[in-house]
């Protein structure tokens, strides 16, 4: 994660990574990324509330699929809400 200070970036900004080690097939690296990304665009707005509410500072995340093969979307959602849960606070204490 990178904290920018800068008032250009807008509020939260991602990056989603899926290795062509963990997904041979570009296809299904791409519907990797597509799952990523709507499971993030819609819990981003809570995590930027949070982190928002004790800094002004952007963020700033990448992130990094390191499973094998295709994800269910349901999957995604409940590892990233717990990774919400469980390490968001942590992050937003420093």
């Amino acid at each position: 994660m990178l904290e920018v200070d800068s008032s250009d970036w807008p509020k939260a900004k991602f990056l989603v990574i899926v290795p062509k080690r963990s997904v041979k097939k570009a296809v299904d690296r791409n519907k990797v990324k597509r799952r990523l990304r709507e499971v993030i665009r819609l819990n981003k707005n809570e995590m930027v509330q949070q982190y928002q509410s004790h800094s002004n500072k952007r963020v700033l995340l990448a992130v990094l699929y390191m499973g094998q093969g295709i994800p269910q979307y349901h999957l995604l959602e409940k590892s990233f809400k717990d990774w919400i849960e469980k390490q968001w606070p942590q992050i937003n204490k420093n």
